[in-house]
This record gives C-alpha cells, sequence and structure tokens, in this order.
C-alpha cells in the first residue's frame, strides 16, 4: 500500500522497478500493480538490495531516478552498514536522482521499549521465528521455551537491542555441531536504530546525498512520513541536487520548502510521459532476477534472466 500512494500521487512516470529477495511475492505484487496501473511500465528485479545488481535500462522518457525506501528499515542497519546503503542509492540514482526513505526518530524509552517487547508477544514471537526457521531448515533443536525475548534501549548507540537469552546451561545441535548456552548467555536477533533529524542528514550527508524536504507524523515520531498526499509531489526526502551555495547547511525547513540558511527554494520535478506499457510485456519473463544458486551462482553484478 506504500507504493501505492505513492503512484497514486504521481504523474507521468517513466517506469517502476520493484526489487525484492522473494520472488514468488515480487511477481505477484508486479502483477497486481501492472493491472492496477496500465500507464505505468513496472519491471520487477529480483534481487538482494544490499548487495551489487544491475538495473534494468531505462526508457529514453525516463528524466531522472529516484529510489523509494518507505517504512523504517534503515534503522535495522548498524551505521555503518546505513552508510553503504545510502551510498549504493546514491549511486544507483546518479546526478540529480533522489531518494523517498522512511527514518524511525529517536523518542522516550517509555514509548519505544514497550513498542518492541509488546504484550501481545507479537514482536517476540518475530524473533523466536528465527530459531525456529533454523531448526526447520537445517535440523537445529533449539528448543524455544528456553530462551526468553528481550528488548532494551541503549542510549549511547541510540537503538533497541533485541535478544534471546538462555534461561539455563544448555546444549543445541546446529548442523551436526554441538553449540552450549550458560545460563543468561545471549543470541542478538536484531538492532532497531533510531535517529534524530540531524544525525539522519548527517548520515545521509557523508553518503552523498542532502536533505530536500522533510516529512514527520504529527508527534514527530517519523520521518518522510507525507501528511497529506498533495505534498508528495516534492518527492524525495534525501536528494542529489545541492543548494546552489556549496557552504549550504544539509537542514533544510521542509515547511517553509526553503534551505534554511540561503532561502533558497527546495526543488521539485515531474517525470517524463512514458512510451510504453505494461501489457507489452510478460512480468515472468521480464524478471531479472539476481539471487544466486548454489549450483550455479552468478558473478556478482552479473544479473541471470530467469523466466516465469
Amino acid at each position: 500500500w506504500k507504493t501505492r500512494i505513492l503512484l497514486d500521487a504521481l504523474t507521468d512516470v517513466a517506469t517502476y522497478v520493484p526489487i525484492d529477495i522473494s520472488r514468488d511475492h515480487l511477481l505477484e505484487a508486479s502483477r497486481d500493480l501492472a493491472t492496477d496501473y496500465p500507464s505505468i511500465p513496472v519491471q520487477p528485479v529480483c534481487a538482494d538490495y544490499t548487495t551489487d545488481f544491475a538495473l534494468p535500462d531505462p526508457p529514453p522518457s525516463a528524466a531522472r531516478t529516484v529510489v523509494y525506501y518507505p517504512g523504517s528499515t534503515i534503522g535495522n542497519f548498524r551505521p555503518e552498514q546505513a552508510h553503504q546503503f545510502l551510498a549504493h542509492v546514491a549511486q544507483i540514482a546518479g546526478p540529480g536522482g533522489g531518494l523517498i526513505i522512511g527514518v524511525d526518530l529517536r523518542k522516550s524509552p517509555d514509548v519505544l521499549v514497550p513498542a518492541y517487547d509488546d504484550s501481545e508477544g507479537i514482536t517476540a514471537e518475530f524473533n523466536y521465528n528465527v530459531l525456529d526457521r533454523i531448526n526447520r531448515e537445517i535440523g537445529a533443536t533449539f528448543d524455544l521455551d528456553r530462551f526468553d525475548y528481550t528488548a532494551e534501549w541503549d542510549p549511547d548507540r541510540s537503538c533497541i537491542d533485541m535478544q534471546l537469552v538462555s534461561r539455563d546451561d544448555q546444549q543445541v545441535q546446529v548442523d551436526g555441531v554441538e553449540v552450549s548456552f550458560e545460563a543468561g548467555e545471549a543470541i542478538h536477533t536484531e538492532y532497531s536504530f533510531k535517529y534524530t533529524l540531524d544525525a539522519f542528514a548527517q548520515l545521509a550527508g557523508r553518503a552523498g546525498l542532502e536533505v530536500d524536504t522533510v516529512w514527520t507524523d504529527a508527534d514527530d515520531r517519523f520521518l518522510s512520513r507525507p501528511r497529506r498526499r498533495r505534498r508528495l509531489h516534492r518527492l524525495a526526502a534525501l536528494s542529489n541536487r545541492a543548494c546552489s551555495n556549496r557552504a549550504c547547511s544539509i537542514r533544510r525547513n521542509a515547511a517553509a520548502g526553503r534551505c534554511m540558511r540561503h532561502n533558497q527554494h527546495v526543488p521539485t520535478w515531474t517525470f517524463q510521459p512514458a512510451r510504453w506499457l505494461p501489457d507489452r510485456f510478460d512480468i515472468d519473463r521480464s524478471c531479472v532476477q539476481h539471487i544466486p544458486s548454489p549450483e550455479a551462482p552468478p558473478s556478482r553484478g552479473d544479473p541471470a534472466s530467469s523466466s516465469g
């Protein structure tokens, strides 16, 4: 639905390239989008987007490339990983390109901890599923009842640290190897880093991006979440297009739509008309796949085409 909010607000989109590691889910979603948005070409790419991979050549009508990364998944990367990811995005977008990204903002631990250690145990089950899947897929012997889920706020690192903590001394078989756990020993399962506006702007700046426009919710808890659809025409929260004053701060005043220091308007854009439609090709056969197989892994960056 996040993609549909964006597509509903845009006009003259040259092409849409969804990327996902799950090919079946990717193809199903791509078919639905191609059906519901007949004027937008859909070119799915099956890949791990944290690795290097090639994108389909854009149609001649494409004026620029904008990467869309909604939600707050960037928080699951450690800061150094987030920097690498953003630098990769900047390279994909190219000069004049942009990125729309969702970021969870830093807030009180009284709000954060209950969100990750919820009373219904939803997040706990998500983490226990890590062990359950190891048991299913490689025959491990984890007893989920012998681990406690914890979610703690680390103020120094500005993140929620999620762990599964062994309740007692125990041994677990993992792919034929015996692994010993002492009581209180933890398995780290997930981070969720939270940012201030300044901290994320600095991270983006080191990756070659600068902030154009910021949307937040009414309580300033989430970044790049538009309050009104009509404002989506501004598109990017981050852009490779800088203020004409090279000494400009990367901070922006979103409400005024101007650079805070030099009073320059935040750039806006539209896409050029598309010249071809999604019904001219088959979604299954057009899907470019970059998932290496154990039998014959393709070289990095060398796409292996796949048919449905």
